[in-house]
């Protein structure tokens, strides 16, 4: 009962106005699971695909690529994530 709580708890404080399809990346703020649409622009663009609604999808063999952009922004709190 105390997990179960606690899970709830934990997916109220961290909802997103994001959802990722397959193969879908962003570069977002770990701490507040916020997107972040210029991060993410940029590092979909320099890994040569395009975003749709502020969220990039990339194939699977290119996934870490974009993931280490968002990491390479040497930004506080920046990672990249992928579905």
């Amino acid at each position: 009962l105390g997990l179960r709580a606690g899970g709830v708890l934990a997916q109220s404080a961290c909802q997103t106005d994001w959802y990722l399809g397959p193969d879908d990346c962003i570069c977002m703020n770990s701490t507040n699971g916020a997107l972040l649409v210029t991060q993410t622009f940029r590092c979909c663009r320099s890994t040569g695909y395009k975003t749709a609604q502020s969220i990039c999808g990339v194939d699977r063999d290119n996934r870490q690529d974009f993931k280490d952009c968002c990491k390479d922004l040497n930004q506080k709190s920046v990672i990249g994530h992928c579905r």
